[in-house]
């Protein structure tokens, strides 16, 4: 495993002010969430595309808004697009998609949504693995420092309305990394520094279990 800031990922920006409201709600026990960063735009150093470090309800940039941290990078030549990444998961049984959240791509002001891809869920279902990919034009984004590049969140909603609860845990990182590793794809875990680490249960009773390292898969 690699791990290592990387000397292109920076903070230059904040979106508003910390996220509101934290307390301890239902699910597994755990500490309130005690690490709030701001919303911080993520910038490579080459003068393309910028993105958020968390995606979003809507289309506002505020952390009171968040769903998820940004936790996977993919990158490389032009193979590093939305719709290469979705075949990879489909291949591997991730076939239902999820409701739409939205990654913002910052230096261009544009939005992208995503259901993403997820195994099956409910009642007969304690895991449900659920990713979300944003990029440019819904496809690819581009950085001369990295090439072409898509960053997505991942979680897991456990017994998804049935009484459970839903998380984003390094497992649900490993989950998604492991398919591309398994389908042949160089894979550098906890590699990328992106400013959003969160551990505890937040008032809605999302349960958070972030380092703050996004892995890269290079497509």
């Amino acid at each position: 495993m690699t791990r290592k800031l990387a000397a292109h990922v920076v903070r230059i920006a904040s979106a508003g002010g910390l996220i509101a409201g934290l307390a301890v709600v239902g699910a597994p026990s755990a500490s309130a969430a005690d690490t709030n960063p701001p919303v911080v735009n993520i910038y490579w150093g080459g003068g393309g595309d910028t993105f958020y470090n968390y995606d979003f309800h809507n289309t506002s940039g505020s952390s009171s808004n968040i769903d998820w941290g940004i936790d996977i990078i993919f990158s490389g030549g032009s193979g590093a697009n939305i719709p290469a990444i979705r075949s990879v998961v489909n291949r591997a049984g991730f076939n239902g998609p999820g409701g739409t959240e939205y990654g913002y791509i910052a230096n261009r002001n544009y939005w992208d949504g995503s259901t993403g891809e997820k195994k099956p869920s409910g009642c007969t279902y304690p895991d449900s693995y659920h990713m979300r990919q944003y990029a440019m034009n819904i496809y690819s984004s581009y950085d001369p420092n990295i090439g072409y590049y898509v960053f997505a969140s991942t979680h897991n909603d456990h017994w998804e309305n049935c009484g459970g609860w839903t998380e984003e845990t390094e497992a649900s990182k490993q989950t998604f990394s492991g398919v591309f590793a398994n389908a042949g794809y160089s894979v550098q875990d906890d590699y990328w520094g992106l400013s959003n680490t969160e551990e505890g249960t937040d008032s809605n009773g999302k349960v958070w279990d972030n380092n703050g390292w996004a892995s890269w898969v290079h497509m």
